[in-house]
């Protein structure tokens, strides 16, 4: 079994080596790195023959989940208090794209209707090597249909499920949060322009 990640002295990669006054939401950012890592450990504990650690492996996907979400709620309160809404702002960025929205549509599901757990995959190629994977679940119209705004369009569930059936989770989730990371040096501008009716683009 691979040793616990050292949270006492842990690495970001996404997060400034000193967190920003002007932006508590960096603190959640720093959150969703260690969740990351948790997952990360909980998924390379896990055989999906036989889990060992599924309710671990799901907790730590449900816990990632809510604070990706987090993310999105500091970065409301503190940059678009006096300026258009966060989910118009949202639109116009290029980094707020499937994934993201993937994400938080995954996020509202787990608070607000059902659990959507992480999904084991073995893949066997005769003359070859046996894959196993772990990923995100795949989504239907049926299931936007149960939320009642979900950030994921149905336009966009060919690219979502594509995405998620070619990439494991572990590689999803780093992209994640370095697209949360342009999103919170974007806002930074909006903070000192707290004055603006309209957000910058």
């Amino acid at each position: 079994m691979l040793p616990l990640p050292d949270y006492e002295h842990f690495q970001y990669n996404f997060s400034p080596p000193e967190l920003p006054d002007e932006l508590v939401a960096w603190a959640k950012l720093r959150e969703c790195e260690r969740r990351v890592a948790t997952y990360t450990w909980a998924e390379s504990n896990n055989d999906i023959s036989n889990p060992q650690y599924r309710v671990l492996l799901n907790d730590a996907l449900s816990g990632l989940l809510m604070t990706i979400e987090a993310v999105f709620q500091f970065l409301k309160d503190e940059s678009f208090s006096r300026t258009k809404d966060l989910e118009t702002w949202l639109a116009a960025q290029p980094e707020y794209d499937v994934l993201l929205r993937g994400l938080r549509t995954l996020r509202h599901f787990e608070a607000h209707v059902e659990s959507k757990p992480a999904a084991g995959h073995i893949s066997v190629v005769v003359g070859g090597p046996t894959t196993r994977r772990w990923s995100l679940q795949a989504l239907g119209p049926s299931d936007l249909k149960r939320l009642r705004q979900p950030p994921l369009t149905v336009d966009l569930l060919p690219e979502w499920n594509g995405l998620v059936g070619q990439l494991r989770n572990v590689e999803l989730f780093p992209r994640a949060l370095q697209k949360l990371q342009v999103l919170l040096e974007r806002a930074k501008e909006l903070k000192k322009d707290s004055g603006s009716v309209t957000p910058v683009a």
